[in-house]
């Protein structure tokens, strides 16, 4: 199994319910990883890496300047990192996985295994061949004998020396990955500021920003009608016990500021839902799929 980062195409193919609602459109397919895919353990590679899902310690130990970053504490932090940028920066969320003791024990029962049948082999036929088809027969079978070991010696040899080099990396092979690493960082920051206009103006990000300044209103809207309340009240002490104006017309201009407040949000809420379905029909989303934040 190799590297698994999120690949559009492969989630696509291994999840059958996603290709039917979304094909292979890229965009959707991201949105629906990071808000469903993630909480479901769906694995992000398809057949890759069956078995694999986005855990965000995980995720940091696959890249040093994460680790430096936030450590084994800031896991929601790191979290929102893949959301924002992790996912769009390719970043693996599991890295290939080393042979197994199982997997070199099992290449060597092979091996066993391949001995033990050519010498059953071997002391049947030399039961029913005569002197003469012997020699023949004793040089074929350890010809085929010695392949099958030399075959099997090799494939254990190749999984030893991963193993090995798995568990000896050293201080400086460490250094020099963390070197290629932030190469590939500069390169890729140069990268990001030359085309800084296009992903400006490219949906993906627009999305973002409008989905952060919209709950960022919405806070400021909670807050607003807490004040606008907490004022209405304070106001209908101030009438009832020092205005000397007709207790009906108090009555209602206290109900009245009660109620305004409802008035601007269900006239909020009607521009929202218009908006959205004019979303979804000039990007071709379905509409329970458009997000801009809660409302």
């Amino acid at each position: 199994m190799g590297d698994c980062a999120f690949d559009h195409i492969k989630y696509a193919d291994y999840y059958p319910d996603l290709k039917k609602a979304y094909q292979y459109n890229k965009h959707a397919l991201q949105i629906h990883y990071l808000r469903y895919g993630i909480n479901e353990k769906r694995t992000p590679c398809g057949d890759i890496q069956p078995d694999c899902n986005f855990e965000a310690q995980k995720y940091i130990n696959n890249y040093p300047d994460l680790i430096a970053a936030y450590g084994t504490t800031k896991l929601g932090d790191a979290t929102g990192q893949y959301h924002k940028y992790g996912i769009h920066e390719n970043r693996l969320i599991c890295k290939a996985k080393p042979p197994t003791e199982q997997q070199v024990a099992a290449a060597r029962a092979e091996t066993a295994a391949i001995e033990a049948a050519a010498a059953e082999a071997a002391a049947i036929e030399n039961t029913k061949i005569d002197e003469t088809q012997q020699a023949e027969v004793t040089t074929f079978f350890t010809k085929f004998l010695n392949e099958k070991i030399k075959y099997a010696n090799d494939q254990f040899d190749q999984v030893s020396e991963i193993v090995i080099n798995l568990l000896n990396l050293d201080v400086s092979n460490t250094n020099n990955l963390v070197t290629n690493i932030n190469g590939e960082n500069t390169l890729i920051d140069k990268k990001l500021e030359e085309n800084a206009s296009r992903i400006n103006r490219s949906s993906i990000v627009k999305w973002k920003y409008q989905e952060e300044d919209l709950n960022q209103l919405q806070y400021q809207n909670y807050i607003l009608f807490i004040v606008f309340y907490v004022l209405v009240c304070a106001l209908g002490v101030i009438m009832y016990f020092y205005s000397d104006s007709n207790m009906a017309v108090q009555v209602i201009v206290f109900h009245v500021l009660l109620v305004w407040p409802f008035v601007i949000y269900y006239s909020e809420l009607i521009i929202y839902t218009i908006f959205k379905y004019i979303y979804a029909y000039s990007y071709g989303i379905p509409y329970d799929k458009v997000y801009f934040g809660d409302f």
